[in-house]
């Protein structure tokens, strides 16, 4: 394989950021390498909710090539530990 790529590989992006989300740099460098999965784990639903806007080219601010269209799936779960 070129590169010694896995043809099979899934490539993921795990996202942990601060309360203010992340930085419009780096956002910009998800979407130009196109992962297959993002997770994003988020303590405030204001900043996930406009990264994730950036993230799937919606947002108006947005001047990055739109070329390459990506479509996300969000998934969410919570687990809370029951009383023993």
């Amino acid at each position: 394989q070129a590169g010694g790529q896995d043809p099979k590989a899934t490539l993921v992006v795990v996202l942990d950021p601060p309360r203010k989300g992340c930085d419009r740099v780096l956002l910009d460098a998800i979407r130009t390498v196109g992962p297959e999965k993002i997770v994003y784990i988020s303590c405030d639903s204001a900043t996930l909710a406009r990264d994730l806007k950036i993230l799937s080219g919606k947002s108006d601010e947005d001047s990055t090539d739109q070329t390459k269209q990506n479509v996300y799936r969000i998934e969410h779960t919570n687990s809370e530990r029951s009383g023993r």
